[in-house]
């Protein structure tokens, strides 16, 4: 049986030996070594997990809304000496009015 030269066994690489400050490169520099295209495409999977993890968020709260039991407590902003807290059931919070 002969073989063609696609199957002929092809002769193993060299592999050549790094310098030793490759393996001691910064998290920055190995981004950067990455190609541009890439570090996009990495960033725009960041922001869509991101989005995905906000949307879920948000449903959850809409499917366990938080018990009768559960309170906020705020700081009055009011006093300025004693840092006293207040005590409420969320409709009722004070608005702010630093705009």
């Amino acid at each position: 049986m002969t073989q063609t030269k696609q199957h002929q066994k092809q002769p193993e690489k060299q592999h050549q030996q790094r310098p030793p400050q490759y393996y001691r490169r910064t998290v920055w520099q190995i981004y950067k070594a990455v190609p541009p295209r890439y570090r996009i495409l990495l960033g725009m999977g960041f922001m869509g997990f991101s989005m995905v993890g906000i949307w879920a968020s948000d449903k959850l709260e809409d499917m366990y809304p938080p018990s009768a039991e559960s309170r906020v407590v705020r700081v009055d902003r009011d006093a300025t000496t004693t840092a006293t807290p207040v005590v409420s059931q969320g409709d009722d919070l004070p608005k702010r009015s630093d705009s």
